[in-house]
């Protein structure tokens, strides 16, 4: 798979979370022994919630769908977990053709419900059941996965949820970039392995958008208009399609940018200019390589008022000060120059 479980930091954060939610023990060899098929779980050890222990004492029992939930949680919590073959295994043999759909729709009422960690947990089990097949359960089972970390680092990014300490945001931060970076991949592997899935196309084209890639959103939701069924979503085209109008002057700003990197001074400001005066003179970014450009050229003037356009959009932006002290440095304005390398001093201590 492309999406390495064992590897991700989702991974050591959702074994962390639920690290105290099982207690583990053997079944009994007279369990065993009332199923001759299930001697391979002879001293494995089989995740019980201190709930299940309760039922088991005062004389409930315990669901073989109860004991199969379990199985799948741990090992969506841990996907290397050391005895996951015997629980296929079981899964397997209790469940039959039916184990992983079964799941899936356990993923999906904890979704419902907006038990987000329980379900994308849930959902990694499934893709743990299901990695060696090509059906439509993993296909399933990623989109579960990929919609619950989608919904898990929004909501991290709700302001209701925003940390108090410096310590709780920084972890807060640390954990929606694990959920988001998940998503992104989860998003791409689906669009691979299933090309004609058309919301993987979809949510990908988003994602992009999330992070100013205006030239790959606009090529990925073109995908998806190929792929979308126009009985079942049309709603979603039509929103797709005026989505994609609206990205012409991004990708256009997007392109000046490139052009700029690329070392095409001339080109990108010829580009950007243009935008200067329009509805997208509000972003930063436009005014920061056109600063870039012009230093490059050696347009002391119009490279200052463009990054001081950049600091009324954007007051904390720490590298447009230190390129306006270089600047200032160059044109022998030292005391300005001493003023601007002071205020980047001041926002790497406030950071």
């Amino acid at each position: 798979m492309a999406i390495s479980l064992e590897k991700s930091r989702v991974t050591e954060y959702l074994k962390e979370r639920y690290k105290n939610q099982f207690l583990f023990d053997s079944l009994s060899a007279e369990y065993l022994k009332r199923d001759g098929r299930m001697t391979f779980l002879t001293d494995v050890p089989v995740p019980f919630t201190m709930e299940d222990l309760v039922d088991f004492k005062e004389g409930r029992g315990l669901s073989v769908a109860r004991m199969g939930e379990n199985m799948v949680f741990v090992m969506g919590m841990d996907p290397q977990f050391p005895y996951k073959n015997q629980y296929r295994q079981f899964l397997q043999i209790c469940f039959d053709a039916r184990v992983k759909e079964a799941f899936l729709h356990d993923g999906g009422e904890a979704l419902n419900k907006g038990d987000l960690y329980r379900a994308a947990t849930l959902f990694r089990g499934v893709m743990v059941l299901a990695q060696e097949e090509e059906g439509t359960a993993l296909q399933d089972a990623l989109f579960g996965y990929a919609t619950a970390c989608t919904q898990i680092y929004e909501k991290l990014q709700e302001p209701e949820n925003m940390a108090e300490t410096d310590e709780e945001s920084r972890a807060r931060e640390e954990r929606c970039g694990w959920f988001k970076g998940e998503s992104i991949q989860l998003y791409e592997d689906l669009s691979f392995r299933y090309p004609d899935f058309a919301p993987a196309w979809y949510y990908l084209g988003y994602a992009y958008l999330n992070m100013g890639l205006y030239a790959k959103a606009f090529l990925t939701w073109k995908e998806f208009l190929t792929k979308a069924d126009e009985a079942k979503q049309k709603d979603e085209i039509e929103e797709i399609k005026e989505r994609m109008e609206q990205l012409e002057g991004p990708m256009e700003i997007e392109k000046g940018c490139n052009a700029i990197i690329a070392g095409r001074t001339g080109e990108g400001i010829a580009i950007l200019e243009k935008f200067k005066d329009s509805k997208y003179r509000t972003w930063w970014p436009l005014f920061f390589y056109l600063g870039t450009a012009y230093t490059e050229l050696g347009m002391a003037q119009e490279a200052i008022d463009s990054y001081k356009e950049v600091l009324k959009l954007a007051p904390s932006n720490k590298d447009a000060m230190v390129n306006l002290a270089e600047i200032y440095e160059a044109v022998a304005q030292d005391e300005l120059a001493e003023k601007y390398r002071r205020k980047a001093i001041l926002i790497d201590e406030i950071n």
